[in-house]
């Protein structure tokens, strides 16, 4: 029987030059800027509020969003290779990072409308707003799918 999917061998795996700069060019980045934080942020339980803006300025925000939408228009690999970058050197930092641009900003910009895209998108992907995802409750864990009993409604002007 064959495999599903062709077997491949270490040799022919490797990153694209653009994708080796990003690699090389994120890991200078977070080793130069992110992992003097870290000290402080341990031990006093501190976190950098310019972080977010910088990296936002940087274009390390909005990687798989568009560049018609505001952000980078890249692709899940390369926001891969940055989020490697940055774990490397900050991982408090690094799992921030990709909260907001994985789980909140790409999911975003994948899933809602464009009323919404258009309102929060520039703000995301500057690094102006933070984004989340809230995903456990209690009696249902993190089963997003089935078990999520969690619901919004306006209450007011807010």
């Amino acid at each position: 029987m064959e495999p599903a999917l062709p077997l491949l061998r270490p040799d022919q795996f490797g990153l694209s030059a653009a994708q080796q700069a990003l690699l090389d060019q994120s890991d200078r980045y977070a080793r130069a800027e992110l992992y003097p934080l870290c000290g402080r942020m341990d031990a006093e339980e501190w976190w950098p509020q310019e972080a977010f803006p910088k990296l936002g300025a940087l274009g390390y925000f909005g990687l798989t969003v568009p560049e018609a939408e505001g952000g980078v228009g890249l692709d899940l690999f390369a926001s891969g290779l940055v989020l490697q970058a940055f774990a490397r050197w900050n991982h408090a930092l690094a799992l921030s990072w990709v909260a907001h641009e994985n789980l909140c900003l790409n999911n975003l910009q994948r899933n809602a409308g464009p009323e919404l895209c258009r309102r929060y998108l520039p703000g995301l992907c500057a690094g102006r707003l933070v984004g989340a995802l809230g995903l456990t409750e209690p009696g249902a864990g993190s089963d997003a799918l089935d078990a999520m009993r969690t619901t919004a409604r306006r209450d007011g002007e807010d």
